[in-house]
């Protein structure tokens, strides 16, 4: 399952996106059509305060993020500057 959010804020814009896999462990990738959108994070689903980079490519095609996911859901957020 895979869930985006966009958060306009006073400048630029926040990303939220939300993704599980209810048959267990697989591999996602993730491009996101914008260079707009840098420095992606992993939140923790029980505590906002604990996050972790996530590695990230930008390319001609935009932002480019590959990770694990299975039933827990994985929290990613990126920022526009």
């Amino acid at each position: 399952m895979f869930r985006a959010y966009e958060h306009n804020l006073t400048k630029g814009a926040e990303l939220l996106i939300m993704l599980w896999n209810d048959n267990g462990p697989s591999d996602a990738a993730i491009t996101i059509k914008s260079k707009n959108y840098e420095y992606p994070v992993r939140i923790s689903t029980f505590n906002y305060h604990d996050w972790s980079d996530l590695p990230y490519k930008i390319s001609d095609d935009g932002v480019q993020i590959s990770l694990s996911v299975d039933a827990v859901p994985v929290i990613i957020r990126l920022v526009e500057l």
